[in-house]
């Protein structure tokens, strides 16, 4: 037997569980992230079971790991979950809650030293729309991204009694939701989880997509046709927004966190947002694009959107787009968001350069989200 699942289970038990006051959450997505020494990390949930699986750029290391209610708990006077442990897989059975959220944290074998952190990406709601955390990536100087302190998210407007009982956990205080007045109109969100802070803006979906409706209105769209119109809508979706977007870093900077930000499919505005946020902390380009490219994996646009087909549904328009145009629509190409990081740097200079002169975020203020969103 593997030593993670022979020590899983004799040093965790449901004792330790209960005691650690640790829940295991039922329908987890995978995620994975890239970082250093442990890398790869992919936590999944299936019914009672949690499932961790890694590999490590070190396979000499000995690590412990250690399973958490906070990604900032201390670690004293706990036990590992699993001792002296390389690269590999394992797994453990253990109770399960759906309003606690566990984080696993690595460390040096037989020390307290904290190698890395590591949580499900995806939030386990019933009612979400690609409602995930954007911890764990490493930054350029190899430090990461906090977890549990900014979330991106779709419209919210699903949101269980259940997923309300989970997210009440997570003490959100900021939600800046991008939408149209039209889309918000259209699906209301009425946060249940504590009492955050709600900034909206009037505006008009028609505002955000021109290149878009050109294309419908031509009556000759295909899937080339979609994809060139999103890469000409990143850019202006990049300028529409940047007054928005310097608000949110202006709570960012207000140290309102945890706080989180939605569009509609939680992919365009939403991405560019994160895009933004990530560069600003210093997570490498070719991680940003991993980011934005992940909406894919988690939710299936095309099932979604396509089924609303009831006169009055937001999206009762797209059920009559062809597939393949309809598919391009829906995608995060990685090509949209590199169309917006080529525009920043023909216009600006550079990504850095847009994030300081129109979202007001300098060498100071980077070093000020740094120390508040990065470990140290």
């Amino acid at each position: 037997m593997h030593p993670f699942k022979s020590n899983c289970r004799f040093q965790l038990g449901y004792a330790l569980l209960l005691a650690l006051g640790v829940g295991l959450p039922v329908g987890v997505r995978a995620g994975e992230v890239d970082i250093q020494e442990v890398s790869h990390v992919t936590s999944v949930s299936h019914r009672d079971e949690m499932r961790l699986s890694w590999d490590t750029d070190s396979p000499g290391q000995m690590l412990d790991l250690y399973v958490v209610t906070a990604p900032d708990m201390a670690l004293d006077g706990l036990l590992p979950v699993a001792s002296a442990i390389r690269a590999g897989y394992g797994h453990w059975q253990g109770p399960v809650s759906s309003v606690s959220r566990p984080y696993f944290v690595f460390t040096r074998a037989n020390t307290l030293e904290v190698k890395r952190i590591t949580a499900e990406r995806l939030l386990p709601l019933a009612g979400g729309r690609n409602f995930r955390d954007m911890g764990g990536y490493v930054t350029s100087d190899g430090r990461q991204v906090k977890w549990g302190k900014v979330y991106r998210s779709g419209a919210m407007d699903g949101l269980t009694d259940q997923d309300y009982a989970y997210l009440e956990g997570l003490g959100i205080k900021v939600i800046c939701d991008f939408r149209a007045s039209d889309e918000r109109l259209a699906e209301p969100t009425v946060w249940r989880a504590g009492k955050p802070e709600y900034l909206s803006w009037d505006y008009g979906s028609a505002d955000n997509s021109s290149p878009l409706r050109e294309l419908l209105g031509s009556g000759t769209a295909d899937a080339d046709q979609a994809r060139q119109a999103m890469q000409t809508l990143y850019p202006q979706l990049l300028e529409q927004h940047k007054g928005r977007f310097r608000i949110m870093f202006a709570r960012l900077l207000a140290d309102r966190l945890p706080l989180a930000f939605n569009c509609s499919a939680g992919k365009d505005r939403t991405g560019l947002a994160a895009a933004l946020l990530l560069t600003a902390l210093g997570v490498p380009r070719e991680q940003v694009v991993y980011d934005y490219a992940f909406s894919d994996d988690y939710v299936d646009y095309l099932q979604e959107f396509e089924g609303s087909t009831k006169a009055g549904e937001p999206y009762a328009y797209l059920a009559a787009l062809p597939h393949d145009f309809l598919l391009a629509l829906m995608a995060s190409d990685p090509a949209y968001i590199e169309t917006a990081f080529d525009y920043m740097d023909a216009r600006y200079g550079s990504a850095e350069n847009f994030i300081e002169q129109e979202l007001g975020v300098g060498a100071t203020e980077r070093l000020f989200l740094r120390n508040r969103l990065l470990t140290q």
